[in-house]
């Protein structure tokens, strides 16, 4: 079994403080939201895109969402396997089970310069602003990201061997 793929040791995460913005996120989005709402529009747009047609690319957070939530690499130091990216950012509890049953997709993607994007407003249960339930350093873009090809994406998931994760073409 490899070891974090963040970096760091497994199972051990650093208390963090809030930061500056920094120039590359990290998105972590259950295997269903994964598949339905960003994977599966992207080959769409892509399909388009080659026969000539106009078509819009799609977004990193749901249609009408305020902003793509995001952490930094130091936030997913130690961090191993689908249900601990999940509980380390904070996702809510259905998207944790998601995640534990099905895996999850890290998207890694270029923050707008200049930063756009601020600290979001304390969850309920985070010890601080800037910081998630789990630990993670936290901002939200300010309006949506559309994806594009530069991004990097790392599925993990848990089989009986334990977790693993692989890269992802977008």
């Amino acid at each position: 079994m490899a070891g974090p793929r963040f970096g760091g040791a497994a199972g051990s995460w650093a208390n963090l403080a809030p930061t500056q913005v920094p120039s590359r996120g990290y998105r972590v989005v259950s295997g269903s939201v994964w598949w339905r709402l960003i994977f599966w529009p992207w080959r769409q747009y892509l399909a388009a895109h080659s026969v000539n047609i106009t078509f819009t690319p799609p977004d990193l957070a749901p249609p009408g969402a305020a902003g793509v939530f995001f952490t930094d690499d130091k936030s997913l130091q130690g961090v191993l396997g689908a249900s601990d990216f999940a509980s380390r950012v904070g996702l809510n509890q259905q998207s944790q089970t998601e995640c534990q049953k099905y895996g999850c997709a890290i998207i890694q993607f270029d923050v707008p310069n200049p930063p756009q994007a601020q600290v979001p407003v304390a969850a309920p249960g985070a010890k601080q602003q800037g910081i998630t339930v789990g630990g993670a350093r936290e901002w939200l873009t300010q309006g949506n990201v559309q994806i594009a090809d530069s991004m990097v994406v790392v599925y993990t998931d848990t089989t009986s061997s334990g977790p693993r994760d692989f890269d992802l073409p977008l």
